[in-house]
């Protein structure tokens, strides 16, 4: 079926601003409607229509937030029963919030513009280039650019003009100067601070709202576009010197360090330093746009249209057909559209996605986790624990072998006996864990209505004692070793790996061995983290803070006394640290 059409004439700031196409619709229309009769253009269209005008007025019971829908519909049911319908509406006809809706629904508009309710605010102060916004307007949408002139109207209330205040004072600062226009004022216009809008006597419906910002070196509060502005002039010809000759790699390791440091600012709970450090970080993305724009690769558009496009086409229980009730199901929703759009195939591929550029921790916990999702895993944490023991003992005996290489055959029997030990361990280990956790189950069993017993396998000083005890004690392999003391050192001592370190980095051995081997034993830790649902980065940045916070205090107790560190011996600072460790 055909689509019905509504003329809509805009009557202009007075109500008789009317062009001649518009006087000839409303004296030829067979139906004719204003919104109320406190419009301006009531009086007015009455005299002009050759029909009875009707009115919105007996909606307006219904409240606010039905007026529209109840309106809208009305207005489109006189479609259907007459051929030329107009609706008159004040101003220009398309800034009303009535409009809007109109416009959103199934009829076909023809829009007669009259004078807007801009007019008179522009009459005083002419600009070509401005953001028009209605009062409701202003409520849904972002406001960036403190740059741009931006223009208010339909300030109706007190109400009204406290949220435009809000708004605008967000944006260019409570003592930014605006000019007001409207009916409700003696003179031509008004100029006064944003913070003294809603402090005026009266308001009306063609009250209208001019903020023309100061020049950018005099203002105090800034946006979004001014951020940009300013990297531009940096890099302009006649900018800073440092600033152009930047490239992608030469600022690489500031967009590290700078996420680093808002990480820093996040754990602090300090919320000047993280808007410092926020503003760091967009900086550093804004600066490769400004790169990439200047070299030809791409500029803003492509950024943000990819970044918003990546967040539809990941949220598909928002955006689609899938349904996620938990954060949990949302995040496999968004993993498993990201393996869709990367074309990955395989769990190989997905591991080698991870980016190399990521820290080394993060990293391998992010590939151990991916993997976990091929059900490459294991099934609790005394598997890690194990692991983390074996490792180190392989790294004792890689250490061994570095020695031995440097220092001649002196322990033959040695490494075999390493690795017969290693084997046996991760077995004692995982069946010495599952044995305690049998046992707790049947202590928790028995003692039900004693809620301590129940978390004593994970909490009591007891049963780590036990396990730690039991598990990784040695001393039972050193009484049987028939070697010399020598061998059965290797293991455990600090003298034997202090010795085999010393003679290596003094011989020059090669260190890729050894980097193997850490590099499994850091692996292993890690997995362990994982397990524990720990952030090994987040675990080792505290322990480095907790390190330098009670070092910083062991300098100041040495310094009281009139000494220094390096003057100091090794017994002595440890001292020190055990004590600063129990305050």
């Amino acid at each position: 079926m055909k689509n019905r059409i509504l003329n809509v004439v805009g009557m202009g700031i007075d109500g008789e601003n009317i062009s001649a196409k518009g006087l000839t619709l409303i004296k030829n229309a067979d139906f004719v409607m204003t919104v109320g009769k406190k419009s301006k253009c009531f009086d007015f269209v009455s005299t002009l229509a050759n029909v009875k005008v009707c009115t919105l007025d007996g909606l307006f019971r219904s409240g606010a937030s039905a007026f529209f829908d109840l309106a809208v519909s009305r207005i489109i049911a006189r479609t259907f029963t007459h051929k030329t319908p107009v609706l008159c509406l004040d101003g220009g006809g398309y800034d009303s919030r009535l409009y809007s809706f109109l416009k959103a629904s199934s009829i076909e508009l023809n829009t007669v513009r009259g004078a807007s309710f801009l007019s008179k605010l522009l009459s005083v102060y002419p600009s070509e280039d401005y953001l028009a916004l209605s009062v409701d307007d202003l409520q849904d949408k972002l406001l960036t650019d403190a740059s741009q002139n931006t223009l208010v109207w339909g300030v109706r209330s007190k109400k009204e003009a406290a949220l435009v205040q809000q708004r605008l004072s967000a944006l260019f600062s409570s003592d930014c100067e605006c000019i007001l226009t409207g009916s409700n004022l003696v003179a031509e216009k008004l100029v006064i601070p944003i913070k003294e809008l809603s402090s005026q006597s009266s308001y009306a419906f063609d009250t209208a709202v001019g903020v023309f910002p100061m020049p950018l070196l005099a203002r105090k509060v800034f946006g979004y576009s001014d951020f940009v502005h300013i990297l531009q002039l940096l890099r302009a010809p006649d900018g800073c010197e440092w600033d152009k000759a930047q490239t992608h790699e030469s600022i690489r390791k500031h967009t590290i360090e700078e996420a680093y440091e808002l990480a820093s600012a996040i754990d602090s709970g300090n919320l000047d330093n993280m808007i410092e450090e926020v503003g760091d970080v967009i900086m550093q993305g804004l600066f490769h746009i400004e790169i990439a724009r200047a070299n030809g690769e791409f500029d803003y558009r492509d950024v943000y249209s990819h970044a918003v496009n990546k967040l539809i086409s990941r949220h598909t229980h928002i955006f689609g057909k899938d349904k996620a009730d938990s954060a949990q199901a949302a995040l496999s929703t968004w993993d498993r559209n990201k393996i869709a759009e990367k074309g990955i195939t395989s769990h190989t591929q997905n591991l080698k996605d991870v980016p190399r550029s990521m820290s080394a921790l993060m990293r391998a916990s992010k590939v151990q986790s991916r993997a976990k999702k091929a059900n490459f895993d294991w099934t609790d944490i005394s598997f890690p624990f194990a692991k983390i023991y074996e490792e180190l003992d392989e790294v004792k005996a890689e250490l061994f072998e570095q020695g031995r290489a440097s220092q001649g055959d002196k322990a033959q029997t040695a490494t075999a006996s390493i690795i017969e030990q290693n084997e046996k361990r991760v077995v004692a280990d995982t069946q010495i864990t599952q044995n305690a956790t049998a046992q707790e189950i049947k202590t928790v069993q028995k003692n039900q209505t004693k809620s301590p017993d129940e978390v004593e396998l994970l909490n009591s000083e007891k049963a780590q004692g036990d396990l730690s005890g039991t598990s990784f004690n040695t001393d039972n392999a050193q009484k049987n070793q028939t070697g010399n003391l020598d061998e059965v050192e290797l293991l455990n001592s600090e003298k034997a790996i202090k010795y085999f370190v010393k003679y290596t980095i003094k011989e020059g051995i090669s260190r890729s061995a050894l980097e193997k081997e850490f590099g499994d034993l850091l692996f292993a830790v890690v997995n362990a983290c994982r397990f524990a649902d720990v952030d090994p980065e987040l675990a080792l940045t505290r322990s480095t803070e907790s390190f330098i916070e009670r070092f910083s205090k062991i300098e100041a107790a040495v310094t009281e006394k009139g000494r220094k560190c390096e003057d100091c011996t090794l017994a002595e600072l440890d001292a020190l640290w055990e004590e600063v460790k129990r305050r």
